[in-house]
């Protein structure tokens, strides 16, 4: 476990964590405790809302940037959401400049609020739920609810928070801009093949090869931005940027979407559309899918290829700095007009300045 700075974290009340504590082995009992309380929250975002895209920005803004008792109550939270706005705005641009052709219709700005939104449904969770998905291990949790998530309490934080993000976000209306955020919230864990893998696919009934575009650039933001490592997630065997995208690599077609992958390694290096695929194909393992079948076999195929593979390395050294760039100016600028934290100040990802060389 880390060493979390906990002070500047929302501190869950003791009444719920030792209520959660008590029943967190009991699925029915966790599964009605937990949307009774998104009931409650949501009852309470129903009488400020006005329908449309500004409304639902505005309002989801506010609560990422909530505070309760002088703290930060969403700090981790919001800095994952918006470096996976950062990450499908990328994507998405570069789809479309590229001229693909189920691009043609996207909209980056549009993508970028939908990342942000992605996990809007964890500010409807209890807190005593959401900060133990942190790892934090202090005499508080230790002696209130413990350290580390049960296999219940995680499919429970699963499930609930793309239920009460999808709910949410339905309240502002259903055009087709609300409709692009909608997939983004609610589909963001769905596998490329649909199939379960190293961790599970949810919704289950979904396939994310017959998704639209946004929706599984959403998944691959997503994975992107929580394989890095992370101050509550030391013993991540993802060690940098690079292993991260190897990864990445490993999985497209699989868990991820292949040409997702392909325009996020265009926009950030110096790589045309066909180096790119050639790239994601050489990272396959040989036997498919039954070859990486878990988290062990997985790191050794990856290190031995990230290792071996002349290309890989050579590729993967030639960060696109300018036009990191230029989609940091213009994210920035979305997160100015939408009411958003600055880019800067929320995310923990500097791939210019933390992971180019990595």
């Amino acid at each position: 476990m880390s060493s979390l700075d906990y002070r500047n974290h929302a501190r869950a009340k003791p009444v719920q964590a030792l209520v959660y504590r008590s029943v967190s082995r009991s699925e029915p009992a966790l599964e009605g405790i937990t949307r009774g309380f998104v009931v409650k929250e949501m009852l309470k975002e129903r009488d400020v809302v006005v329908p449309g895209v500004s409304s639902l920005v505005k309002c989801a803004a506010r609560r990422l940037n909530e505070r309760e008792g002088g703290k930060d109550k969403w700090r981790y939270t919001r800095r994952h959401c918006v470096e996976v706005g950062f990450l499908s705005y990328l994507i998405a641009k570069e789809a479309k400049e590229r001229g693909a052709h189920e691009a043609r219709n996207l909209d980056p700005e549009l993508c970028f609020i939908g990342g942000v939104l992605h996990d809007i449904g964890k500010t409807f969770l209890p807190m005593s739920l959401v900060v133990k998905e942190l790892g934090v291990n202090f005499l508080f949790f230790r002696f209130f609810q413990g350290a580390r998530m049960s296999e219940v309490e995680r499919r429970i934080l699963r499930d609930e928070h793309l239920s009460a993000g999808t709910r949410y976000v339905r309240l502002f209306g259903g055009n087709g801009q609300i409709k692009t955020i909608l997939d983004m919230v609610g589909l963001h864990h769905v596998m490329y093949n649909g199939l379960d893998s190293v961790v599970p696919t949810y919704p289950k009934l979904f396939k994310g090869r017959d998704l639209p575009l946004h929706a599984r650039i959403a998944k691959t933001a997503d994975f992107l931005s929580a394989v890095l490592p992370r101050h509550y997630r030391q013993d991540s065997w993802v060690l940098s940027f690079r292993t991260a995208i190897a990864y990445a690599a490993t999985v497209a077609g699989r868990e991820l979407d292949p040409l997702a992958v392909r325009y996020f390694l265009t926009g950030t290096h110096d790589m045309e559309p066909e180096q790119a695929d050639s790239l994601v194909a050489s990272m396959h393992h040989p036997k498919g899918q039954r070859g990486i079948s878990d988290y062990d076999l997985m790191k050794a195929h990856i290190g031995d290829t990230m290792q071996n593979h002349g290309v890989f390395k050579e590729s993967l050294s030639l960060w696109n700095l300018g036009r990191i760039e230029m989609y940091e100016d213009e994210t920035e600028k979305i997160c100015n007009k939408s009411g958003f934290p600055p880019l800067h100040e929320v995310s923990p990802l500097s791939i210019k300045n933390k992971y180019a060389h990595a």
